[in-house]
């Protein structure tokens, strides 16, 4: 178990017309908890290990908070994410063609899903309107190294992200990432 306390800044405007104008920015400081649960190297397998983990993330909004987005949209403490989880499952294969490989499978809802307030450690993308109970990621990763000879390997990795916007302006979005890095040693 791992207590994590972080802090992040994030930018708005007193008024609808100041964030029109983008007049007046103001800036403030989010203070952040996230206990982090982990079940790890749990064998599953020859060279096979299976980590499980449960993330629950808080902010600590400021009381009465109001402000504006640089959309001009109103938002106050009570619409923005003070808590969320993320559940994690990495199965992680060593000896993998003279390396490794890892297949992760994460789901996060509200201030876990990284743009809200219970940041999972990845800094807060953006404090606005969209920032509403019932946001949702989900995240497939496979990653690795393999050997190609004696001094040259290969990294990959490909992934799958989906997050969902529940009551927001913010449209679901769906992405694939892939690449290939060869590494001289």
């Amino acid at each position: 178990m791992a207590w994590v306390k972080s802090s992040a800044e994030f930018e708005y405007y007193d008024t609808a017309a100041d964030a029109g104008t983008e007049d007046n920015l103001k800036k403030q400081t989010l203070n952040q908890n996230i206990l982090d649960f982990r079940l790890e190297n749990i064998k599953v397998n020859q060279n096979g290990a299976l980590t499980l983990g449960l993330d629950y993330g808080q902010g600590n909004p400021f009381e009465d908070f109001k402000g504006y987005d640089k959309n001009g949209n109103k938002f106050t403490t009570g619409d923005l994410d003070d808590k969320g989880y993320m559940l994690t499952a990495e199965h992680t294969q060593s000896e993998f063609f003279g390396g490794f490989n890892k297949f992760t499978v994460q789901y996060a809802t509200d201030a876990m899903t990284a743009s809200g307030l219970g940041s999972s450690g990845q800094g807060i993308s953006a404090i606005d309107s969209n920032n509403v109970d019932g946001n949702a990621f989900v995240r497939v990763m496979n990653q690795g190294v393999i050997s190609l000879g004696e001094n040259i390997e290969m990294q990959y990795l490909t992934s799958y992200n989906k997050p969902s916007f529940d009551e927001s302006s913010k449209k679901d979005m769906t992405w694939y990432s892939a690449g290939v890095r060869p590494v001289y040693l």
